[in-house]
């Protein structure tokens, strides 16, 4: 899937993994990630689809808005952060289904 990334998003990839991506060049992140599923963000009524890194070690997930085809925010593990993050435990338990 050929995605952009927000300002945003770019920010938080660099702030949470040291990965530096333009926003102007399109990715195609199908390579690293697998979808884990769809949903309806409930601020903005939009269509985005959560993608989980193929990486075992390094749980990452890329929240894309379907209709801007643009990644908008990254989530990271727990055991990463260290904070409690259940959002990317159910992505990856979506994976496993």
């Amino acid at each position: 899937m050929q995605v952009t990334f927000t300002q945003h998003a770019v920010e938080r990839m660099q702030q949470r993994l040291r990965v530096n991506i333009s926003t102007t060049r399109a990715i195609n992140i199908a390579q690293g990630f697998t979808k884990s599923h769809a949903y309806t963000n409930t601020s903005t009524g939009r269509l985005c689809e959560a993608w989980c890194s193929n990486d075992p070690k390094m749980k990452v997930v890329l929240i894309v808005d379907c209709l801007r085809r643009a990644v908008v925010t990254v989530y990271l593990h727990g055991s990463i952060t260290g904070l409690n993050t259940p959002f990317v435990d159910e992505c990856y338990a979506k994976l496993a289904r």
